[in-house]
């Protein structure tokens, strides 16, 4: 990693403003991640006190009732985690942080507070341009210790990240996808919260093969789902495969035989990959059958009746490795992505969850709705002659519609942010 030494404060205020962000994206467990241009801000002003423990921390939005005040805060020490790394000496600051990403929820609040730390360290030390992301990027998710959040929190748009090395010395890397300026984006905020350390101690050591195999060619497919200058067919259509059914039209080869016998599991047991170490054997997987029997009739539906031109999401957010697994631990959020996911909508919880993230592509080259009268609960049809305005007033009339259940009598809420392309922003506003 680039450091930085014997650095000097180059202003006397930065204000940094970090996006939220939905990584676990689909299929893409711990790779995949998208900003949102809902962001949190935060200005940096120096205090004359060479002392950290003086700092103040003021919080309005967010987290005000709950988050520290002192130097524990996260953004805090991060900050100074960057202040070492730069060899910036350290000083005290004032935080006056305006929060609007809910804490708990799967939008990436951690890995926000971070960037923001460290962001606000880079800025001071006078780094600018590329150089600057890619320093707050590595620190980052070293101390997040996953790239997956940071990535989109930094750069924007789409990001697939991976980590090389070994426990030792570990390296992060990404690579940056501009979205599709027809994707259109809500979020559904439930009224509870989960700790990421809950929902992974959730996920179970090893998965079935077949379940594997459909989340990497889900993963490989979501970039091309999502990125500018693919073009959207209606190839998918019904092919979208279930696990446990063989898709419609599928060939009976040896190989597509040998993974039908892997995927329809007889007495509970199936051939399995490992999450940790890679290293195949036989587990129990009557949980895995449980959660399939919810899930199959879901899937065949959205698979036949996806609507005009989100027939290459829907297959491309569909998952098998995480989701259902912690499904339990959200059951309101996992039966609302099930419900939207049904009427064609291409729904995903987002990071460890609660929250939910619904995806759209407002297309004109698909085909256009009888114009039937369609009850609010039913599989929706978007006229695709109509604006994309008009489009995105139909779905987000439709979104709403599916869960007015869960909106009724509660504080769950629904937002539909842009696409944020990008990422981090700072200014530095004062010479020191």
């Amino acid at each position: 990693m680039n450091t930085l030494h014997d650095a000097t404060y180059t202003c006397q205020t930065v204000s940094v403003s970090v996006p939220a962000t939905s990584a676990n994206l689909g299929p893409g467990f711990d790779t995949l991640g998208l900003a949102l241009d809902y962001r949190d801000h935060a200005t940096f002003t120096l205090l004359n006190s060479q002392n950290p423990a003086d700092v103040q921390v003021i919080i309005e939005g967010e987290g005000a009732q709950s988050l520290p005040t002192d130097a524990s805060h996260l953004v805090i020490r991060a900050f100074y985690q960057a202040c070492d790394a730069l060899g910036l000496p350290k000083r005290a600051v004032r935080l006056e942080a305006h929060n609007t990403i809910p804490q708990s929820r799967g939008l990436g609040s951690s890995a926000e507070a971070i960037v923001t730390g460290v962001t606000a360290a880079a800025a001071f030390a006078g780094l600018t341009g590329e150089q600057a992301k890619d320093f707050i990027f590595e620190l980052a998710a070293r101390i997040e210790g996953h790239p997956d959040n940071v990535a989109p929190a930094v750069y924007g748009a789409l990001t697939a990240s991976w980590v090389t090395g070994d426990a030792s010395e570990q390296h992060y890397h990404t690579v940056r996808y501009p979205v599709r300026a027809a994707i259109h984006a809500w979020v559904i905020i439930p009224d509870y919260q989960l700790s990421t350390k809950a929902a992974r101690e959730a996920l179970p050591h090893d998965v079935p093969r077949a379940d594997a195999l459909l989340n990497v060619s889900r993963a490989t497919l979501l970039p091309a789902a999502l990125v500018d200058g693919i073009a959207y067919t209606s190839t998918i259509g019904a092919g979208i495969s279930t696990t446990g059914a063989k898709p419609t039209g599928a060939c009976d080869s040896p190989a597509a035989q040998q993974q039908s016998e892997t995927t329809n599991i007889e007495g509970g047991q199936a051939e399995t990959a490992s999450v940790d170490d890679g290293q195949a054997g036989i587990v129990q997987t009557n949980a895995v059958q449980a959660h399939r029997s919810q899930t199959t009739a879901v899937q065949t539906n959205a698979a036949q009746t996806a609507l005009p031109g989100q027939d290459l999401l829907l297959a491309a957010t569909e998952d098998t490795l995480h989701q259902r697994y912690r499904s339990s631990l959200m059951q309101p959020s996992w039966d609302v992505m099930q419900a939207l996911r049904q009427a064609g909508f291409a729904s995903t919880i987002s990071g460890a969850g609660p929250c939910v993230l619904v995806l759209f592509n407002s297309t004109d080259n698909a085909e256009i709705t009888d114009g039937a009268e369609i009850a609010d609960n039913a599989v929706i049809a978007v006229d695709t002659n109509s604006s994309v305005d008009a489009q995105v007033d139909e779905a987000d009339r439709r979104i709403r519609a599916i869960i007015e259940p869960w909106l009724h009598n509660s504080e769950w809420r629904v937002i539909h942010p842009a696409i944020d392309e990008h990422g981090v922003m700072w200014q530095c506003t004062k010479e020191a």
